[in-house]
């Protein structure tokens, strides 16, 4: 049975480890990965493992590579609907001009694999219908439902009217601190004591 997928092949530029591999935004946009019938879908990269082809490329509205294609292999097929192997890994070709700089990029082949290097890469779509989705819990949205209710439960709280109200009792004033000290014992005079010491 032919399996058909659509996912996310490369994220936004700005959005993975640094590496000259990656894909600027004017380079995602001119990708084309479905010329030629599609370039073949490989699994982790393995020449030797051709599993289907990607039909189609495009720019995605937050600016990531979207793909779509086919997975013909029976073994792979099962392993992507179990959810083992959903990632989507590019395979770039890069051409140096010496000097670590590339000069020119080209996309062989497109690899289904287990764990995607590049972030948020993975298959989304099977046979049409969803299989990854992605919600995030963030502190500032917390805040905001946390405002909403308290919001809510403020306007239905009653209120006491103004003039209804009574002002707060003054705060007791603080006893004054305790001065009085325990009555001191005489000294002896030290010349006293040494003429008794004399005797």
């Amino acid at each position: 049975m032919v399996l058909e997928f659509r996912g996310t092949a490369h994220p936004p530029p700005g959005h993975s480890a640094p590496d000259v591999a990656n894909l600027s935004a004017v380079e995602v946009g001119l990708t084309d990965l479905g010329r030629d019938g599609g370039v073949p879908m490989l699994f982790e990269h393995d020449p030797a493992q051709r599993v289907g082809r990607c039909l189609t490329s495009w720019e995605g509205r937050g600016g990531e590579l979207r793909v779509a294609g086919i997975i013909d292999d029976p073994t792979t097929e099962r392993t992507i609907r179990s959810g083992q192997t959903q990632g989507l890994s590019l395979g770039t070709d890069v051409v140096h001009d010496g000097k670590g700089l590339a000069v020119f990029k080209d996309q062989q082949e497109l690899s289904v694999c287990a764990r995607p290097r590049r972030p948020n890469c993975y298959i989304d779509t099977i046979d049409n219908k969803k299989v990854r989705n992605r919600r995030t819990f963030s502190g500032s949205g917390v805040h905001c439902l946390c405002s909403a209710l308290s919001s809510s439960v403020d306007a239905h709280r009653p209120r006491t009217p103004a003039h209804s109200r009574t002002p707060p009792a003054p705060l007791p004033h603080p006893p004054p601190p305790h001065t009085s000290r325990a009555p001191r014992t005489p000294r002896t005079p030290r010349s006293l004591k040494c003429c008794w010491l004399r005797q």
